[in-house]
């Protein structure tokens, strides 16, 4: 292939580049960080910063920072090993995937930084915490490794090391030798024509190794961003991750229990004379965890550190360590501490890796290992949403909670929908008899409507029936747990788990969540508000959570829903921006409003949800349309103030008039709402004609919702 980098420095003087990378590297913070930058993150930045000039490497890292543009543009994976991971300037470049800073929430919207010292590793943060300035959800993040790692303090150049796929070999010792680093760098350190190595090619300070399997790394590699939410996936796939040369046993090594655990266990065994017998005793019979051991070169840095040293002693301390030699300095203060076992494992140890290769080399992994295709997967008809759940695999089991009105139903639609028609697949609903008619419109779709939804009954069905799909709507239907006991729901929950993996047909379950939601700055759901959240979280697979702007703003964009993906055994977690049709807005070309309309709005759907129509209108030709109407079938016009079930059995069509004055009673809206699911039954046809729009008007959620799977003409 031809290599062209672009050389976005090309006709640069070294002023200029310096300067462009700075103004770059300042964007990047000020994105993530805000412009008021935190005191301890402007202190990084400075000091990483002047250490980069001092070691006269700024060149260096604006010509990796081009050339990994570059990498990502044409979708070639590559990983940064060494210690460039422990660099915050690397990592607002993109050039790294860890963030080097202490654990730390942060929040997107107002930039809030809130440090964490608890916890060992930003992933291991809570992941439902909220910002206590505007509610909205803050990002855990932080693997803490110090700059010093990589830049030191002058006394050593560093070196930056790439790993990337082998085929690029030729290609790249030809572009390198035309790059423009060459020009302010000395022929001595130029090492690409010469280099009869055909693993690895230096030049000047960048080192490429050229030992990648491509072949193992999805063409999705540059679009995953790893988080917080892969811990879970790191922590189940940790003997995956782990494919050094083993060098303990697996029963002497404990399985780590968080990101901490991770990183320190394979920075345990990875390194050598870190791993033995006094190890395993002190973390099986002394108490000690593994974050506690001598893993990283870093934590030699630290322990000095917490000893007195001075910064640049503790670094030359570090330096020693790690290649095999004693420490310069034993103080009888570190003699007598508790932790003195340390100075017993220094003397053993040969060779220590640092935190940041550790890191990213965790995170490399964690992007590339994405689950290979299934012919099963299935696709939910929303590629940005396929990307983050890498589709629906066998006897996955995927929980689907809103508030009521928000639109989980809606969504449920459109993935069953698109299961059945464009995967062809047969689709099965499960529903209460009052909200049949809402899947029954859906073409595809097999509904079974039972007002006493249950697991044996939906065992039964399935097991007469070719089922590719199960859709159960809802949760709180399932007969068995109308007793709402916390045993009870763990046990049901365990039987959809056991009914998923028996027949191998994924199951999408949705759920209502908490009125906590609405009470909550921001009103962002969290795995809190599922009900009985301890009893089912355990037990699927997957959980979305839906949001939607313009359920509490009419003047939001009301077709946008952020859905957030709070577990994923797959690995991966986060949000998705969704477009999505919530509602069928008619507007006719002419505006006479009469009964031949009407019926073009019902016919002009395959199928119509609750069989509803809303009208808002202040035209005065409203009563000659009412008029028209009752000539045509039998028609009952009344005020929602005497709203009754009586009313649906002496009519085709229930026309409520003034629809606007039902804001704000209670009453009268709770009596809708149980008209609105008998008519469903009697396949009544209800009209609601209103001089303003439902979405501005303070109604319950509930009946919003009803209303927004209908017709609506605004007129």
């Amino acid at each position: 292939m031809k290599i062209d980098f672009g050389q976005m420095y090309g006709s640069y003087d070294k002023d200029q580049i310096l300067s462009a990378l700075r103004k770059d590297v300042l964007s990047a913070l000020n994105s993530m960080y805000g412009n008021q930058l935190d005191a301890a993150v402007q202190k990084r930045f400075v000091q990483e910063w002047l250490a980069m000039e001092q070691s006269d490497t700024v060149l260096d890292v604006a010509a990796l920072y081009e050339m990994t543009i570059w990498l990502k543009a044409n979708s070639i994976p590559y990983w940064m090993r060494g210690c460039s991971g422990s660099s915050l300037i690397l990592y607002l470049l993109g050039i790294t995937c860890g963030n080097p800073l202490p654990p730390h929430y942060r929040c997107p919207k107002c930039h809030q930084i809130r440090w964490d010292t608890g916890h060992l590793d930003g992933f291991d943060l809570s992941q439902d915490k909220l910002c206590e300035q505007d509610g909205t959800p803050l990002i855990p993040d932080g693997h803490n490794i110090p700059w010093q790692t990589l830049w030191g303090y002058g006394e050593s150049i560093p070196v930056f090391d790439i790993d990337l796929s082998a085929y690029l070999y030729d290609d790249f010792a030809m572009a390198l030798e035309t790059h423009w680093l060459n020009q302010y760098r000395s022929a001595a350190d130029y090492d690409i024509t010469n280099d009869t190595n055909r693993i690895s090619k230096h030049f000047f300070n960048i080192r490429f190794m050229f030992v990648l399997d491509d072949v193992v790394i999805h063409k999705l590699f540059h679009t995953k961003v790893v988080n917080a939410s892969c811990v879970q996936m790191a922590l189940s796939a940790w003997q995956t991750l782990l494919n050094y040369t083993k060098q303990y046993d697996d029963e002497m090594m404990p399985p780590p229990e968080s990101f901490a655990d991770l990183i320190s266990f394979l920075g345990i065994t990875c390194s050598t004379g870190t791993w033995d017998e006094a190890t395993y005793s002190m973390s099986t019979h002394l108490g000690y965890e593994l974050y506690d051991m001598i893993a990283f070169r870093d934590d030699i840095y630290q322990y000095l550190l917490a000893h007195g040293f001075l910064e640049k002693d503790a670094w030359r301390g570090m330096e020693r360590v790690r290649k095999g030699l004693e420490l310069p300095v034993i103080t009888e203060e570190m003699r007598i501490s508790r932790d003195k076992w340390v100075l017993n494992r220094c003397d053993r140890i040969a060779y220590l890796f640092s935190k940041a290769h550790v890191v990213e080399y965790i995170l490399f992994r964690l992007k590339a290992m994405i689950l290979p295709e299934s012919e099963y997967r299935l696709s939910t008809g929303y590629e940005e949403l396929d990307r983050i759940l890498a589709g629906i695999d066998r006897s996955d089991v995927i929980l689907l909670g809103a508030r009521p009105g928000v639109g989980k139903t809606r969504l449920a639609m459109d993935i069953a929908g698109h299961i059945s028609a464009t995967e062809n697949k047969n689709v099965v609903i499960f529903t209460p008899a009052d909200r049949a008619n809402l899947w029954r419109g859906q073409p595809h779709l097999s509904v079974y409507a039972e007002d006493s939804l249950n697991i044996k009954a939906i065992r039964n069905i399935i097991s007469t029936d070719k089922v590719d799909f199960i859709v159960i709507d809802r949760l709180q239907a399932l007969k068995e747990l109308r007793t709402r006991n916390a045993q009870i729901v763990k046990t049901v929950m365990r039987e959809i788990k056991k009914l998923a993996k028996e027949t191998n047909i994924p199951i999408l379950l949705l759920s209502h969540l908490s009125r906590k939601v609405d009470r909550r700055k921001g009103r962002f759901p969290l795995v809190e508000d599922i009900p009985w959240h301890e009893s089912v979280i355990s037990y699927v697979d997957m959980v979305c959570l839906l949001y939607r702007e313009a359920y509490y703003d009419a003047n939001a964009d009301k077709s946008e829903a952020w859905c957030f993906v709070k577990k994923n055994v797959h690995g991966w977690l986060g949000e998705v921006l969704l477009k999505i049709n919530w509602e069928i807005e008619v507007v006719p070309q002419n505006p006479e409003l009469n009964y031949k309309f009407v019926s073009a709005l019902f016919q002009s759907l395959p199928s119509l949800f609750y069989n509803s129509v809303f009208i808002c209108t202040k035209s005065a030709q409203i009563d000659d349309f009412v008029s028209e109407l009752c000539d045509r079938c039998v028609v009952q016009e009344v005020d929602f103030r005497e709203l009754s079930e009586d009313i649906l059995n002496a009519c085709d069509c229930l026309v409520i008039k003034g629809f606007e004055e039902i804001e704000g009673i209670h009453e009268a809206q709770e009596s809708l709402i149980s008209i609105i699911n008998k008519a469903l039954k009697l396949k009544t046809q209800i009209i609601l004609i209103s001089q303003k729009e439902y979405w501005k008007m303070a109604i319950d959620g509930r009946l919003r919702s009803r209303i927004s799977w209908g017709i609506h003409a605004s007129l």
